[in-house]
């Protein structure tokens, strides 16, 4: 089971690096006591499991949350939040929801005790801020390998003038 949630996350991350064309992104924003926790997912056929349980894409270790509380989802554009049988429910926009729920973004929700927002995101930032992590990792390792092989013909010049 473990090995497939990290395929499934893996697909995830693909899916937020090829969301490219237009697509768009959601932020999913959880208040825990200890800060903010932000989670973002490309919106085209979003499924996003939330609770406390470790099999869930969103784990939140609060007791007033369910083992497997919710799902937040896309249908053709539309934004669903689905309440899994909930022991302490879901409350949208201050009204508590039953099964499955349509809402327009942006939205609050409160799973439990637990606050929460689900915000759109334009795809672009993301993707830049992703680019410009991977290219500072390139960098530093080009310059690595660069000190190395500096290192090594300083080396070979030694032992040839020796």
């Amino acid at each position: 089971m473990k090995d497939n949630s990290i395929t499934k996350r893996f697909q995830r991350i693909l899916g937020v690096l090829r969301s490219s064309d237009g697509d768009g992104l959601i932020k999913i924003s959880i208040a825990l006591d200890k800060g903010d926790k932000d989670f973002k997912y490309p919106l085209k056929d979003l499924v996003v499991s939330i609770g406390r349980g470790r099999e869930n894409d969103i784990m939140i270790d609060d007791k007033s949350v369910s083992r497997t509380h919710a799902r937040i989802r896309e249908n053709n554009g539309k934004i669903f939040i689905i309440d899994e049988n909930s022991t302490n429910g879901i409350i949208v926009d201050g009204k508590r929801i039953d099964g499955n729920y349509e809402t327009d973004l942006p939205v609050v929700f409160k799973i439990g005790n637990v606050s929460g927002s689900i915000i759109p995101v334009a795809g672009e930032n993301f993707l830049e801020d992703n680019t410009k992590n991977k290219l500072n990792a390139k960098y530093a390792l080009i310059a690595v390998i660069t000190g190395i092989l500096a290192i090594t013909a300083g080396i070979v010049l030694v032992i040839m003038v020796l």
